[in-house]
This record gives structure tokens, C-alpha cells and sequence, in this order.
């Protein structure tokens, strides 16, 4: 009998999956609920085809994926094949898509994201799942530039160096030497010597990294000198949702002791934090601005901040996608039981408030006590660090309960899914 995925040419189905993604549709059972003919208008085809069409093509796809693999998708947590035919494909497409001039500029991105559960239940980064069935988690790592990205999901054993290594060398593999990534822009969490050596001696890479807070980190950035910081004449946010205002800055290097002298931008914020970011691209006093080496105070301050978009990105897959979950197979409705209990908000509220009272005060004091000399830089940032994270979280408790106390929304509002392992 003739198998139905062969009604369909490959690049129907393949839009298929383009049109389901097009749609916020999540599950590939769920076509079955989008509309028969108007979908085949578009697919050129007298109707669309149903879940078991596609499936039966992916199934196919991932039997001549694995048919000469020396190890099963199993086996390997659910990566794909080193060099097989998915694996192929992902390269290709980053490879033209590059070509096709869809690179946002010379700074490439890459941050990593925890594909956990989808719900409300109380679980660590490490699991997945629910109250009732718990699996592990799994790393989404993501190079990206512009419209173009290349992306793997690896075993959280796998170290953010290891991915780093694996999927900088992979692109730099398959894309034309004019589109191969050699300015990289990464998270604290890179802060490796032997990952940052790798990068600019072996691969030819300009990283550019925040520092990382260590003791020793934060002494080399409380030592520079006030006189070599320039005030900022506009409003510029750094980090997480804006969450550091810097108020002046201060290009210059740092002696690190695995590092050597390095080039470093300090950034100092309203709350007299200093923030470095490390780099071993050429000031412009160092070589010509057409010189590839060279990037500019500006340049690397927004390189940084745009790291951001990658970050948004995953917020993207996660709030408005619904994707953040491994594929699975039952879905579970939840119900809300418990009714919005107002004394309780405005209790909270109450105490948020004070929180905020005294962390406010708490920072003047320290204030007070670093400017008459009682109190030293490395000590009051310390203290300074945590008064600021105690403050912000109450603001946001605040905010949060206010709002839902306007809207009259619960207070514990679960999401109306939970996605579940099949038993």
C-alpha cells in the first residue's frame, strides 16, 4: 500500500511545518484542527495533510538520520547526529542564510537556556516534569547573529566552555570565510582562562565578556582611579532587563592573574557598582578604526547590551510560544480551587513596603559611612550588592501584588497546562 506521506512532495510537508510554527501551533497532532481546504490552497494540494502524514515524515527523516550511526538518538539524550542529515541541514541553512545577508553586523551571540517543565510546581533547574513524574532537564545553547543562529540541545553534564567550543567550531566549518564568526559576545558564565585563551589564539576571536564578580575581580575593578572614568551625558541600562543604570565609564586595562594585562571597560552605576567587560579587541589609539581588531568604547558597551536579544529571545519561545518544555505525550488541565484572598495581598503589600523603607534607608547609611572613611570600596560593595537585590525584590513584590490586587487575578495562578511524560 502506498504510504500517505508520499501524496505530499517533501517541500509541502516542509511548509506544513513552517505554517504550524507560523501559528503558535505546538503539537503536531494539533493540525488536525486547522482548516482542511485552506490549508491545501496554500500547499497547492487538494487538502492538507493530517498528523500521521507528518509524522510518518519525521519518523522517516529520523530512521535515515540514524541508519548508518554508530549510536542511537536514545543513547545520545535526544542530540542529534554528529554529521548526519538533520545535522547537515542546520549548517546549510545558517551557511545561506548568511550569504543571503542576514547577519546583524561583525558581533556574534551566544548564551545558553534550561528547557524545563511548563507549570507551577515547586522544581530545580535540573528536573522536569511534575509533582507526580520528574525527568532531567536539558541545554538549549544558542550561537546567534541577526536572523541567523545555530542551536543544539545537549545533557546538562555538558559544560558551557564544551558547548561554546563545539558549536563556534561547527559554524565556523560550514560558513565562508567572510561570514565566519570572529568578534563573540557571551555571559559571565564563560569566564574561562582556558576558554578565553582558545578563543583568540586558536580560533583568531575577540571575546568580549562581562568579568566576573570573584573577590580578586572586584578588588582589580575598585582600583581603578577615579580620575580615569568620563561621565555619561545620557541614560544608558545595562544587564538583565535594564536593571544597572551607568552613570560613567572608564576604558582601560586590568592585570588579571591568569589572564595577563587585558583591556577592560568599567562600568560604574548609579549605586557606585563597578562592572567590568573584558575584551582583547585594539582601542582606536592602537590601530586604525578600519582595522578589523579595533572596537570602539561604544562598540563594545553595546555589544553587551544587545547580548540581551538573544536572552529575549528565549523569553519569546518561552512566554509567547509556550515551548519550553520537552515534547511529550499527555496533557493534564489544571483548575484553580483556592479563591483570591485580598486581606492576604494587602498584608503582603504592607510588608513590601516596609522592606523597601529599609533597604532604602540601609543604603544611605552605607553611603554615609564610605563617604566620612569608615567603611572601604570592596567592603560597601559588598554590602552595598546585597541591600540593592533585597531592594529590587521587594519593589517587584510590590508591584506584582498591587497589580493583582486591581485586577482581582489569583494569587497563585497556575498555568492551564501541565506538560507530562507519557506513564
Amino acid at each position: 500500500m502506498k504510504d500517505a506521506s508520499d501524496r505530499y512532495a517533501d517541500e509541502q510537508l516542509r511548509l506544513c511545518l513552517v505554517l504550524l510554527m507560523a501559528w503558535g501551533v505546538l503539537r503536531i497532532s494539533h493540525i488536525n484542527d486547522q482548516p482542511v481546504e485552506e490549508w491545501g490552497v496554500l500547499l497547492d494540494a487538494a487538502r492538507r495533510p493530517d498528523e500521521d502524514t507528518l509524522d510518518q515524515c519525521l519518523n522517516r527523516l529520523i530512521e535515515l538520520d540514524e541508519s548508518d550511526g554508530p549510536s542511537s538518538v536514545t543513547d545520545r539524550l535526544g542530540q542529534i547526529r554528529p554529521g548526519g542529515r538533520i545535522d547537515t541541514a542546520l549548517q546549510e541553512s545558517l551557511r545561506c542564510w548568511a550569504e543571503a545577508g542576514l547577519l546583524a553586523g561583525e558581533v556574534w551571540y551566544f548564551d545558553d537556556h534550561v528547557v524545563e517543565y511548563t507549570g507551577q510546581a515547586g522544581l530545580n533547574k535540573t528536573k522536569h516534569g511534575t509533582k507526580q513524574i520528574s525527568v532531567k532537564a536539558v541545554n538549549r545553547y544558542t550561537l546567534s547573529n541577526g536572523l541567523c543562529s545555530l542551536s543544539e540541545y545537549f545533557p546538562l553534564n555538558v559544560s558551557y566552555a564544551q558547548a561554546q567550543r563545539h558549536l563556534v567550531s561547527k559554524a565556523n566549518r560550514c560558513l565562508l570565510p567572510a561570514y565566519r564568526v570572529r568578534k563573540l559576545s557571551f555571559d559571565r558564565a564563560g569566564w574561562d582562562a582556558e576558554l578565553l585563551t582558545w578563543l583568540q589564539e586558536e580560533q583568531g576571536i575577540i571575546p568580549i565578556s562581562w568579568v566576573k564578580r570573584t573577590s580578586t575581580n572586584i578588588k582589580l575593578l575598585d582600583q581603578v582611579p577615579d580620575d580615569a572614568f568620563v561621565d555619561l551625558d545620557q541614560e544608558v541600562l545595562v544587564g538583565k532587563e535594564g536593571q544597572h543604570h551607568v552613570v560613567r565609564l572608564a576604558d582601560t586595562t586590568l592585570g588579571f592573574p591568569s589572564l595577563g594585562t587585558q583591556r577592560v571597560v568599567v562600568l560604574e552605576t548609579q549605586a557606585r557598582k563597578r562592572i567590568g567587560i573584558y575584551t582583547t579587541a585594539l582601542h582606536p589609539r592602537e590601530a586604525s578604526l578600519h582595522d578589523q581588531r579595533v572596537i570602539t568604547t561604544t562598540g563594545l558597551v553595546d555589544a553587551m547590551r544587545f547580548k540581551q536579544r538573544i536572552e529575549n529571545g528565549f523569553k519569546v519561545d518561552v512566554n509567547e510560544m509556550d515551548s519550553d518544555a520537552i515534547p511529550t505525550h499527555r496533557t493534564f488541565e489544571a483548575t484553580l480551587t483556592k479563591p483570591y484572598d485580598l486581606a492576604q495581598a494587602e498584608k503582603q503589600r504592607h510588608n513590601a513596603d516596609k522592606r523597601l523603607d529599609k533597604y532604602t534607608a540601609q543604603t544611605q547609611e552605607q553611603l554615609d559611612l564610605l563617604d566620612t572613611g569608615q567603611l572601604d570600596k570592596h567592603r560597601f560593595n559588598l554590602l552595598d550588592g546585597r541591600t540593592q537585590r533585597l531592594r529590587q525584590k521587594a519593589e517587584l513584590k510590590n508591584c506584582s501584588t498591587s497589580t493583582r490586587m486591581k485586577t482581582g487575578k489569583p494569587f497563585s495562578k497556575p498555568r492551564p497546562r501541565y506538560w507530562m511524560c507519557a506513564s
